[in-house]
């Protein structure tokens, strides 16, 4: 008997997912090339073209039916989809900084608001996992998911879906570095396919974004207590970090509680001179203008840049990095 389904709707689903890849070294070529392209008009800063250069291999191609298509991208190498998604991120956080003025007249008014609000709202995260990896949130690249995440770190306007996209990865990638078994599948041919530990690099990989998730987005949402008890039970920090990362939370924490209380008698030195407290400004044209243009940042994120990095890694920088490597 066979193993595989013969069902009309099996048979569908294989007919068309067949279908839909291309030839494995062209498609690898288009991507390749692709990938140059956007990285020099992004240098460049040709950041409208840079953007739709990569549509190429991002977005899946239009179907006539209800066939089932996939995106180049979805089909690549692990350091094709890191370095593309990479370069992605890496555009979308310049996009952003444009501004209103700026970034309407590169890409129009209407996308240039559709783009901003892809990055603020967090749905780009989702973006990625369905067009770069057709849904299956537990297959992000670690590097990817680092670059998504310190994206969303600096641009979103609320880290909760930060918090909970970090949540969901690392629970999904249980620390399983073993380096006698690596050394054996190695030999054999085989590597894990989770996107967990299994490899040293794996594990630096997780370390980056432990650090990312304990001493950024938790704190930017006030999540002191959370942040130290997961550095505290984390079996992938040695005692050397995870000592460190206590360290820099109570510090981060000192620091924010010492900015609050010089905001809070700020207000009330204010307040005693009799004066409108900020709330109570009328609202003018000028001040809507304001407000509008300071939602291109959020205000709630502890900069990256407020400490170096403590995880054998390069500083953490405020803005997503783009690694200029050819493909």
């Amino acid at each position: 008997m066979s193993r595989h389904s013969d069902s009309p709707a099996a048979s569908q689903y294989l007919s068309s997912s067949h279908s839909s890849f291309p030839n494995s070294k062209k498609a690898s070529s288009e991507i390749s090339k692709t990938y140059k392209h956007a990285s020099e008009l992004y240098l460049t800063r040709q950041l409208a073209e840079a953007y739709d250069a990569l549509q190429h291999v991002i977005k899946p191609p239009p179907s006539d039916d209800d066939e089932t298509t996939f995106s180049l991208i979805s089909t690549a190498s692990t350091s094709q989809r890191i370095k593309v998604w990479s370069l992605y991120a890496a555009l979308l956080n310049a996009i952003v900084d444009l501004g209103p003025d700026e970034g309407r007249q590169a890409f129009g008014q209407k996308p240039y608001r559709e783009l901003v609000r892809l990055v603020q709202s967090g749905d780009v995260w989702e973006y990625v996992v369905n067009h770069g990896y057709r849904g299956r949130e537990e297959s992000v690249d670690a590097e990817v998911v680092y670059n998504l995440s310190t994206l969303l770190l600096n641009k979103a306007q609320t880290q909760t879906l930060n918090q909970t996209r970090l949540e969901t990865y690392l629970s999904s990638s249980q620390p399983t570095l073993d380096l006698s078994t690596h050394l054996s599948q190695s030999l054999n041919g085989h590597r894990s396919q989770m996107n967990g530990t299994s490899t040293p690099k794996d594990l630096h990989s997780r370390i980056k974004i432990i650090e990312l998730f304990t001493l950024h987005v938790l704190p930017a949402v006030g999540e002191w207590d959370y942040a130290r008890s997961f550095v505290s039970n984390s079996d992938v920090l040695d005692e050397e970090r995870r000592e460190a990362f206590l360290q820099t939370l109570a510090e981060l924490q000192e620091a924010k509680e010492q900015e609050e209380a010089v905001y809070d008698d700020a207000i009330k030195d204010y307040t005693h001179d009799g004066s409108n407290t900020p709330s109570e400004q009328p609202e003018t044209a000028e001040t809507q203008q304001e407000e509008e243009s300071s939602k291109y940042v959020s205000p709630t994120c502890i900069p990256l840049s407020a400490l170096p990095s403590i995880a054998n890694t390069a500083p953490a920088s405020k803005k997503v990095e783009l690694k200029a490597t050819t493909a």
